[in-house]
């Protein structure tokens, strides 16, 4: 039977022998494409996983952890924010949110207010009754 085949195609003129050839290099070709397609996908997938993973990773040593119980919570919260941005919420209820430059005993420094970034202010640790920071990226 292998012999016939043999035969066959070679009886075949030489159009029908380059036909074949063609025919069995676009199978050859379509064939490998789909085997590159087939690793790009799984590569993808991989990649979307491990996206999705990152959120659940533990959170960084480098977040605010405030003690809550302490009596200066507050200059300890400014403390930790010192060169970074904060707002501060005032027992008048206004808000000011600048950039934290230095936290003393009885108040602190910010700089680069939001909306008035020509101008600082100092304020009263005892005036604040919130400390608003950003805790996660």
């Amino acid at each position: 039977m292998t012999g016939s085949k043999k035969a066959c195609c070679l009886s075949g003129t030489g159009g029908e022998l380059a036909f074949q050839l063609v025919t069995s290099l676009e199978e050859h070709a379509m064939k490998q494409a789909i085997g590159n397609l087939s690793r790009w996908g799984i590569q993808v997938s991989m990649l979307g996983c491990l996206l999705l993973a990152i959120p659940t990773l533990p959170l960084s040593a480098e977040e605010l952890q405030p003690d809550v119980n302490a009596a200066d919570t507050i200059k300890q919260t400014l403390d930790q924010q010192v060169g970074k941005r904060a707002k501060v919420k005032l027992r008048s209820g206004q808000e000011l949110d600048g950039k934290v430059l230095k936290v003393g005993s009885n108040g602190v420094h910010l700089a680069e207010l939001t909306g008035m970034e020509f101008y600082d202010a100092v304020i009263r640790l005892d005036a604040i009754d919130a400390v608003i920071v950003r805790a996660r990226k």
